[in-house]
């Protein structure tokens, strides 16, 4: 069960900043000026980074458990994405070869996993399960 939710770490910067480092994530970093702000930037750097992963061919990492520490999760679409480039990667089916299986262009499959292109929940659904892949829901109360 991939794991796409990342423990965070929240400093006070020098210059009046909170900095945000992920441990399970090298070279993570990103600040804002309040507490918030820093939260909502670290969204947005963690979509970079895995658009940056997944574009250079690299592993996504899984988070580790909490542990009381604050968060970040990636979108449930990216989430979807991660899984499917992680299971191809894992299966080391190309992107031709799932367009083949899936009866549609290669194309389609590099919208599939373009973390920043938006896709139906149902292809990619059927393109995890036809790697052997299903996707659960859970919801949490946020903390």
């Amino acid at each position: 069960m991939a794991r796409y939710v990342f423990p965070v770490l929240l400093a006070a910067d020098d210059n009046d900043t909170v900095l945000v480092t992920a441990p399970d994530l090298p070279g993570f970093v990103t600040y804002g000026d309040s507490e918030a702000e820093a939260l909502r930037k670290a969204q947005g750097a963690l979509a970079q980074l895995i658009d940056a992963y997944m574009r250079t061919g690299k592993p996504i990492p899984e988070g580790s458990p909490a542990r009381g520490r604050l968060t970040i999760a990636m979108p449930t679409l990216m989430t979807l994405k991660a899984a499917l480039y992680m299971a191809m990667r894992e299966s080391k089916m190309s992107k031709s070869e799932l367009a083949r299986r899936l009866g549609v262009d290669v194309r389609q499959v590099r919208r599939m996993l373009d973390p920043l292109v938006s896709s139906r929940v149902e292809e990619l659904d059927r393109a995890l399960a036809l790697l052997g892949k299903r996707f659960e829901v859970t919801i949490r109360d946020a903390a």
